[in-house]
């Protein structure tokens, strides 16, 4: 048997991170005005939901995955998240991978009612994407909380839309077509914000690290009369696995995380079912064998909790029959650009992927080194929602 070694490298891509809910001191009402009712929208008009899959990482919208929507009237001293929301966690399809128009409409529960403004209030919005994981809420005076466990074929995303940035997109734009001189940014969102242009928009941020593996070859497996060709067969990445996901509140994101730790296997994506399988061995090819568009990826990717500076990673390998288990260790000091500088980073970040190669030379050593790429967001939804709030200070 030939002696291998697997060099890993890792390539991170930055997602920005969630930003935190805002909170009011006082009620925040808009200007009166006698206009129609304007209905909340956010994107693609269709009502029934699609049923849920795991389907990995996310790198656009394809109208496959269910986005969770919460909606909270603001009040005076803040929002309590432990009172009935004004949209409680309704399920919205996501948009179409390229489609002109990717706002959602949100429906109220069985029905082909649509949201609509009430009166002169102003409101928060939010939404998550949580693959096929249950969704359980928990609210609280903070915030709503979601327990997770995570098996590593999840995408967890959040998403919280802010007033300021969809006013000066509406600017930018062009339509807006309120008075610039008097305009609040605590009018958004609001019947009356929606009548002059501004209407809240959902960025989704994931919020846990991604590792995509790639198989490359320094060796040559040459029949000899016996079977050596070098399978890749199963990966795993201990990590902490269970904690709360805080959807909707004044700070959203992992909370509670336990210290329990297990071993997260990589698994691969068929595309007829798009659901994940079990992971397909890979069969390593002669380093002289060229390998072009993508074609070593091993599985489809694995995502784990962030703030860690390091994972263990098991491989196993399957030679002559028999399998090899190799423990390895992923630094976080082994990542680099793709000019070869170490990254600022002290941790794996949520957001971000790290691209790693494993290139078969000899069993003996193991060296680690990462650059970065770019993890695409899931996407935006827009929410179509028009007098002006009175802001009560």
């Amino acid at each position: 048997m030939k002696k291998i070694m697997f060099v890993f490298a890792a390539v991170a891509t930055v997602a920005a991170c969630s930003k935190n809910s805002q909170s009011f001191d006082n009620q925040n009402l808009t200007p009166e005005e006698n206009g129609a009712p304007v209905a909340v929208e956010f994107s693609s008009n269709v009502v029934a939901a699609v049923s849920a899959k795991s389907q990995g990482g996310v790198d656009a919208w394809d109208a496959a995955q269910n986005l969770h929507i919460y909606g909270y009237k603001r009040v005076s001293g803040g929002v309590d998240y432990s009172t009935t929301p004004f949209i409680d966690n309704v399920i919205a399809v996501s948009p179409a991978e390229g489609a002109a128009d990717n706002s959602l409409a949100v429906y109220r529960p069985g029905t082909s009612n649509m949201y609509y403004y009430d009166g002169n209030y102003t409101y928060d919005f939010f939404g998550f994407y949580m693959d096929d994981l249950a969704v359980v809420p928990s609210p609280k005076v903070d915030g709503v909380d979601v327990p997770v466990e995570i098996t590593g074929g999840e995408d967890l995303m959040l998403a919280k839309a802010d007033p300021e940035t969809d006013y000066q997109k509406s600017l930018d734009s062009g339509i807006f077509t309120g008075d610039q001189s008097s305009w609040n940014v605590r009018y958004a969102y609001s019947a009356y914000a929606a009548r002059r242009g501004v209407h809240p928009s959902l960025t989704f941020k994931h919020q846990l690290v991604r590792f995509r593996f790639y198989i490359t070859s320094g060796s040559d497996f040459e029949t000899t009369g016996t079977p050596e060709n070098l399978v890749a067969k199963g990966l795993t990445v201990t990590s902490k696995y269970k904690a709360d996901l805080c959807v909707a509140g004044n700070i959203t994101g992992l909370r509670n995380i336990s210290e329990e730790t297990a071993p997260l296997s990589l698994r691969s994506f068929d595309p007829e079912t798009k659901k994940l399988v079990p992971l397909v061995p890979y069969e390593v090819p002669d380093k002289d064998l060229s390998v072009e568009n993508e074609a070593n990826l091993l599985g489809e990717s694995l995502m784990v909790f962030p703030g860690e500076s390091s994972y263990g990673i098991n491989l196993t390998l399957n030679q002559f029959g028999e399998d090899n288990n190799l423990a390895l260790t992923l630094n976080i000091s082994d990542v680099k650009t793709e000019g070869g500088a170490a990254v600022s980073q002290s941790v794996f970040t949520a957001g971000y992927s790290y691209k790693v190669y494993i290139n078969v030379v000899g069993i003996e050593t193991v060296e680690l080194s990462a650059e970065l790429e770019d993890w695409k967001d899931g996407g935006r939804v827009d929410i179509d929602s028009d007098d002006a709030p009175e802001v009560i200070e």
